[in-house]
């Protein structure tokens, strides 16, 4: 869904459809979605962001922002850093280590030592689990994670522990960043949740324009400002309950890394 063909799936729900005469501005539903709406939903939504990783070079740490205030700016797209690896081989080998989910599976490396003759099915299952933990311990070893501190606004990424350099060349290592990314907006706006806050956001803007200013229909009739901004807060508060139950809040998350 495009922002034109938003503005006008709003203007229906507050007009019902053109039964009554068009009263919001649509540069002030173009407002609510571009300052209010996707500020909020990127930071609150579980749906509205997106996990990924980003590859920063070498050449990043060699500009004056880092070498003189020890930080670099992400993509403007970026709401949340979870996790910052260092990458001390560029190998392939050496970057699946440091990006999780991507680790080498060691546990295969039982099949070329065991033999379907001597060994049961539950004493190959015995074998692959161990060989399994002792990959994953491996790979904690040889993962190299930093302090780091971001800010959301300016997008800085300050890197408050020093990486080293690499022994192979004469430069700092290179970093892989594990975060959390914008939805596009053509995708935010086709969330049911979305159109809805976007909605009923612009019914109480709708109420207050009304309660301030009085508006008389053709034939004498007055709308009523009060119910509609008392409907909106209404509907907002059943939206937002509704978006709180689906999002699982803990304090402690446990991952395997």
């Amino acid at each position: 869904m495009l922002l034109e063909e938003l503005i006008n799936d709003v203007q229906n729900y507050l007009t019902f459809s053109g039964a009554m005469p068009k009263q919001l501005p649509d540069a002030e539903i173009r407002r609510i979605i571009e300052t209010d709406a996707k500020t909020w939903f990127h930071q609150h939504h579980y749906l509205a962001t997106l996990k990924e990783y980003l590859y920063i070079p070498r050449n990043a740490f060699k500009v004056d922002k880092y070498t003189g205030y020890k930080y670099i700016e992400l993509p403007c797209n970026v709401e949340f850093v979870t996790w910052l690896y260092q990458v001390n081989d560029l190998s392939l080998f050496s970057f699946g280590v440091n990006a999780p989910n991507l680790s080498v599976n060691l546990g295969v490396t039982n099949q070329p030592y065991l033999s379907s003759i001597t060994t049961t099915v539950g004493e190959l299952g015995v074998y692959k689990v161990i060989i399994d933990g002792f990959a994953d311990m491996l790979n904690q070893l040889t993962k190299h994670t930093l302090k780091y501190s971001f800010n959301i606004a300016s997008k800085q990424l300050n890197i408050l522990t020093s990486m080293g350099t690499n022994p192979y060349e004469d430069s700092l290592t290179a970093l892989v960043a594990e975060v959390y990314t914008q939805l596009a907006d053509e995708d935010l706006f086709d969330l049911d949740h979305f159109r809805k806050y976007v909605r009923y956001k612009a019914g109480e803007r709708l109420g207050s324009m009304l309660q301030r200013y009085d508006f008389m229909l053709p034939g004498g009739s007055k709308i009523n400002g009060n119910l509609i901004l008392t409907e909106a807060r209404n509907d907002m508060k059943t939206l937002e309950e509704e978006i709180k139950k689906n999002t699982v809040n803990a304090t402690i998350v446990m991952v395997k890394r």
